[in-house]
């Protein structure tokens, strides 16, 4: 029997058009952090790494705040990331650091380390803060998370 969608979406289309919101939300929040210089603030406060070969800290960061961000609720979570075509696509990236390697930086973190990355974020906040928000908003800005 040959089924036909009527002039409702077909699962097929809403399944590509959710990858599609996907993928554009991914290209905001990274267009973000490069545009905002979060990237430059990171690699130049944060120094784990001896070489930056093929990655650099901001790379791990961003890598694990995407994650984070994609619903992934461990390191491990990141394998699935690595071999979803549309997400490598969204991020515009030919590979993201695996697991274990993510796991690796995560333990070369020290207090002053964690310091130094929450600075380096801090410092681009005021410039995101005021692109973001009308001068009538930039007072106060209540932020739900869930926890």
């Amino acid at each position: 029997m040959i089924h036909r969608y009527s002039s409702r979406r077909s699962p097929l289309k809403d399944f590509l058009a959710a990858r599609l919101q996907g993928a554009r939300r991914y290209d905001r929040i990274a267009g973000l952090a490069c545009n905002s210089g979060l990237v430059d603030a990171i690699n130049e406060k944060v120094h784990l790494l001896k070489r930056h070969l093929p990655h650099h800290e901001s790379d791990h960061v961003l890598n694990i705040t995407h994650n984070t961000l994609n619903g992934g609720s461990c390191l491990d979570d990141i394998e699935l990331r690595r071999n979803d075509e549309a997400y490598m696509d969204a991020l515009g990236a030919e590979r993201i650091p695996d697991p274990t390697t993510a796991g690796d930086f995560t333990r070369k973190f020290g207090e002053q380390d964690v310091v130094d990355l929450m600075e380096a974020i801090n410092s681009k906040r005021p410039k995101l803060w005021k692109k973001t928000l009308r001068r009538t908003e930039r007072k106060e800005a209540l932020v739900e998370g869930k926890s």
